[in-house]
Order: structure tokens, then sequence, then C-alpha cells
């Protein structure tokens, strides 16, 4: 009875979760495409761009099969990659002196490191249908599995940029 019970909590909480990843998500994706597109295109509300957004993740949503999602999974991949090259890139010109820089941030913007790192670890919701659709479910864990591999690298990104 407790097994059951804790299992319906669970999946609630992940649904909250996954909830709040998708509105953070359009939102912040909306909100920069208004930042590129107003200077072209004139103003547009926001609210505009959340509905433009909502065909294709609705598509996305769609597909059960997490097999047919990879060349997206593959697409979005280097996408990520080559934006956090080019951020780089930026990043390293005109480097101001270390001196001149505070040493850590102020207190009032230690809850959005915490919770933009948080957001890169969103994915660990789909380790276990990933593991179920494995050929070989064992190459997911060990100290140099998928998982631990894949934790080390998007880690790594963000504690570089």
């Amino acid at each position: 009875a407790l097994a059951s019970t804790a299992r319906s909590v669970i999946d609630v909480f992940i649904c909250i979760t996954q909830l709040g990843i998708c509105c953070v998500y359009i939102v912040f994706i909306s909100q920069n495409l208004q930042q590129i597109f107003d200077s072209y295109y004139g103003e547009v509300n926001y609210h505009i761009y959340m509905a433009i957004i909502l065909i294709p993740m609705l598509v996305l949503a769609n597909i059960k099969n997490l097999k047919h999602l990879s060349p997206v999974s593959m697409l979005s991949n280097i996408l990520l990659f080559t934006g956090l090259c080019i951020i780089s890139y930026y990043i390293f010109q005109d480097l101001p002196c270390t001196w001149e820089r505070k040493t850590v941030a102020t207190f009032g913007q230690l809850p959005l490191y915490f919770g933009t790192a948080l957001f890169a670890f969103t994915g660990i919701n789909v380790v276990l249908p990933l593991e179920n659709q494995m050929k070989s479910p064992a190459d997911l864990k060990g100290w140099n599995g998928v998982l631990n591999t894949s934790m080390v690298i998007v880690s790594s990104l963000f504690i570089a940029v």
C-alpha cells in the first residue's frame, strides 16, 4: 500500500517538475526570440512567440519512442556546443584583469546560479525510460557508463561558462 502511494507521489512530483521546466523553457526561448526579431521586424509581444514555439513542441512531445527523438537530440547537442563555443569566444574578448573582478557574486545572484545549475540537470527524469529502451542497460551504469560520462561533460561545460 505504501509503495503504490509513494509511486503516485513521485509521479506527481515528476510531472510538476517537468511542467515547471517546460514553462520556464518556453518563456526563456520566447523572450530570446523577441530580442532577436524585434530589432528586425518591430516590437511583437513575446506571447506571440510562445504560441509559435508551442507548435513544434507539441509535435515533439507526441513522439513516444526515444529512438525517434535521437536526431533531434543530436541536433540540439550540436547547437548547444556551438552556442557554448560562441559564448566562450566573446567571454574571452577584452578580458579584464582578475583583480578588477569580484571574487564571489552577490547574495542576490546566487538563486539565479543555482536555478541555472539545477535546470541543467533536469534531464535526470528520463534516465529510467532511457535505460528501459537501451539494448544493453548495463552500459548506462558504472564509473565510465553513459550516465556518468554525460554528467561529467555537462557539469564541465556549465562550470566552464
